[in-house]
């Protein structure tokens, strides 16, 4: 007798550590690359492209450029376009990564928020509002050289030319 119960207790501890490992497993899946947050589709628009006549908000009509990308791209796609071409910063408790970034006017990249909070980026005249784990594609504004702000705090430095 004592020797069944011996086995049902090794049998139950077993099927224990193989439902934990099967839970630790599926939220390790869910959560995507890196283990973080899933990956969310929140393009949000800059606040300057935003109207609000009948309380709908609609983007600003404006002329797309040949590498501008179409608003329903989900994460993974911005991702593998952006970050690949260096046209990418990422922010993490507000910090931008990388601090520098030059490119030409009109050209778009990506504003990749990984905080579990939202975040006011904001770029020469354009603010963009980054939902938790979300993220926009932005296009480069005039000649100059503007600050990326991340709540009012300075964060990068985009460099753009004609």
């Amino acid at each position: 007798m004592k020797k069944n119960h011996l086995i049902l207790v090794v049998c139950l501890v077993v099927a224990l550590a193989a439902a934990l490992g099967y839970i630790v497993w599926k939220n390790n899946e869910e959560a995507g690359p890196g283990g973080t947050e899933p990956a969310k589709t929140s393009a949000s628009l800059p606040s300057s492209a935003v109207k609000t006549s009948t309380g709908t908000k609609k983007p600003a009509a404006t002329s797309p450029t040949p590498t501008e990308v179409k608003a329903g791209i989900i994460y993974a796609d911005a991702l593998s376009v952006y970050r690949n071409s260096g046209r990418y910063f990422q922010f993490v408790s507000c910090r931008a990564n990388p601090g520098y970034i030059s490119m030409k006017t009109g050209t778009t990249f990506m504003l990749d928020n990984r905080d579990t909070v939202s975040h006011k980026v904001a770029i020469g005249n354009s603010s963009y509002n980054l939902l938790p784990y979300g993220f926009a594609i932005a296009a480069a504004p005039a000649a100059g050289q503007y600050y990326v702000t991340c709540d009012g705090g300075g964060s990068a430095l985009l460099n753009v030319e004609k």
